[in-house]
């Protein structure tokens, strides 16, 4: 049977500097140490708290920190890079600007670690509101920090992606020119001076609208490297594409736009120019553009006959208000409406003729019996009849 082996208790004032803590972390210094009661240090990691020598208070003590343990846990996630830089062996030979950017992480890293003890300093003396309060302060600097340092990786990436793109066109260009005058190129095709134009303005205005976004804070980067690089390359080839395609919609003469009132079909190279530029800098106006687009097969629909307006016929019988009728049943079956646009719709032949009866008399058989007409409906009832002394008299 194997006896356990206890460590020995170290309270605060075993503490030393270059020593090791009960958790066996380095102590680089100390920012506060009160023993018994707690101390605030430094180690080769982060900010450290050592609890007083008394459970009781220890106890305490733990559930004070607790409330803002949330708060130091994203400072210290935010840090640790920060914390631990070395700069990386490359071949560009840029070591010691590697070194010195790393020294200056580091640097910084322990700028904010003192403000960060400063706080739990604060908390182990009974405010926890106020030291909270603090540690938010420290965390929205941080991360305006590191979002200064994303942007400008995103602005410089996509510059070096126009820069590229510009040197990968005149490649291009270069190649088309020998290869054009062959009869046969895969990159040699009717204004293909013009769709490279909109592509390079494209990306362009694109590199322009993501300068104005970050100037105005609207880019929101992420703290990830490999993610600002890629999303300001993406939008680099956006605008290149896009750029790309309006200027081949304004050529085919599917879309025509106008700067000041300037033809679409009588316009120079720089038209072009400023076409893709506009492409690439309103990032959704190709993509609305082809969104509005409609295709047609090829065959014409037919013209849409006007209906005919409704005419107010006479209802055969009637010579009074309510003999005239509009839209309504007539005794013949059928509306009066359909009956009204018969009666005007008149062959080609015809159209010359008048239709109208109303001046002319009706033989016996054309009226419409009046059994056969529709019961009335409405009308005023008579009010009854009195004798003198005014009672009510009934037939």
């Amino acid at each position: 049977m194997s006896a356990s082996i206890r460590r020995p208790v170290v309270t605060i004032a075993d503490l030393r500097k270059g020593g090791l803590d009960a958790g066996e972390n380095l102590i680089i210094r100390f920012q506060v140490k009160r023993p018994p009661e707690f101390a605030v240090y430094y180690s080769d990691e982060r900010v450290v708290v050592s609890f007083a020598d008394d459970p009781a208070l220890a106890a305490k003590q733990r559930g004070d920190l607790a409330q803002i343990a949330p708060v130091r846990g994203e400072i210290n996630g935010l840090l640790d890079d920060w914390r631990s830089a070395e700069p990386r062996p490359n071949l560009l030979l840029t070591n010691k600007y590697l070194e010195n950017q790393a020294r200056k992480k580091r640097a910084m890293a322990e700028r904010f670690d003192q403000r960060v003890a400063d706080a739990l300093v604060v908390a182990l003396n009974g405010d926890i509101t106020g030291a909270g309060a603090v540690l938010e302060d420290i965390k929205q600097d941080i991360m305006a920090h590191r979002a200064g340092i994303a942007r400008l990786q995103s602005l410089a990436a996509a510059a070096v992606g126009v820069l590229g793109f510009i040197v990968l066109a005149g490649l291009f260009g270069d190649v088309a020119k020998d290869s054009c005058n062959a009869g046969f190129s895969a990159i040699c095709f009717p204004d293909g001076a013009e769709l490279w134009r909109g592509a390079l303005t494209g990306a362009v205005g694109a590199l322009f609208s993501l300068a104005l976004g970050i100037r105005r804070r609207e880019v929101q980067p992420d703290f990830n490297f490999a993610s600002n690089v890629t999303e300001a390359l993406l939008r680099i080839l956006i605008g290149a594409i896009a750029g790309t395609v309006l200027v081949g919609l304004i050529r085919s003469g599917f879309v025509h736009i106008g700067f000041g009132g300037v033809d679409p079909k009588n316009t120079s190279p720089l038209y072009y120019a400023a076409a893709g530029f506009l492409a690439g800098f309103a990032e959704r106006l190709v993509p609305d553009l082809l969104a509005k687009g409609t295709v047609a097969d090829g065959a014409a629909s037919p013209p849409l006959r006007q209906p005919a307006p409704q005419r107010e016929l006479k209802v055969p019988g009637g010579d009074g208000p309510d003999a005239t009728k509009r839209g309504g049943s007539l005794p013949g079956g059928g509306s009066a409406g359909a009956q009204a646009a018969e009666a005007i719709d008149h062959a080609p032949d015809q159209s010359r003729e008048d239709g109208c009866v109303c001046d002319h008399d009706l033989a016996e058989d054309e009226i419409t019996d009046d059994a056969f007409l529709p019961v009335a409906s409405g009308g005023v009832e008579p009010a009854p009849a009195t004798n003198a002394s005014g009672a009510e008299v009934r037939p």
